[in-house]
């Protein structure tokens, strides 16, 4: 009766570690499709509503938020939360931090803004994503790093905001060095 307790008592213990290990990159596995979903919701979000919609990483890129250009004939360039958006509980908070967002290609929203140049921490502050009512969208690319210290690798999503593709790949820090160089 001893023996069979501690071989059950091995057997749980044993698996408890297994399950350890594999929780163990979860939240950027699972951050991931859920950012993903988050960019195809406010691309569709801002057709549907013909104004702008504006994604923005704040607090060092752990916070998602989304704005709306509510007033874009009499108050352009003007953006406050979205109170309507159904779908930021999507947003992987908590789960992932955006590293890294860089404006690639020809986006309306840094041709918008090259004319006037921001000052200080404004200058410095990760620039957002800008949905437009065309369906079209800023093209980006988006490192982003797991909420868990131990997970070094990293999601990278690269938006192309012409016609909408979005490709996610998880790196490694070697295949992350290699590829970007940083």
């Amino acid at each position: 009766m001893l023996l069979a307790l501690a071989l059950v008592a091995l057997l749980a213990g044993t698996a408890a570690l297994s399950l350890g290990g594999l929780r163990r990159g979860a939240k950027l596995d699972q951050g991931l499709p859920d950012f993903e979903t988050v960019l195809r919701m406010a691309r569709a979000d801002a057709s549907g509503s013909g104004k702008r919609l504006r994604i923005a990483f704040e607090d060092g890129g752990l916070t998602t938020r989304v704005l709306i250009e509510n007033q874009p004939l009499s108050e352009p360039e003007t953006f406050a939360d979205y109170l309507s958006c159904t779908w930021l509980n999507q947003a992987p908070n908590g789960l992932l931090r955006v590293e890294r967002c860089e404006l690639v290609g020809a986006s309306a929203y840094a041709a918008v803004r090259a004319d006037r140049p921001g000052r200080g921490a404004e200058r410095d502050a990760m620039p957002s994503l800008t949905f437009y009512p065309d369906g079209s969208s800023d093209s980006a690319v988006i490192v982003l790093l797991s909420a868990e210290q131990s997970d070094e690798r990293r999601g990278v999503v690269e938006l192309d905001g012409l016609n909408g593709i979005i490709r996610t790949r998880i790196l490694t820090p070697s295949e992350y060095e290699e590829e970007f160089g940083d």
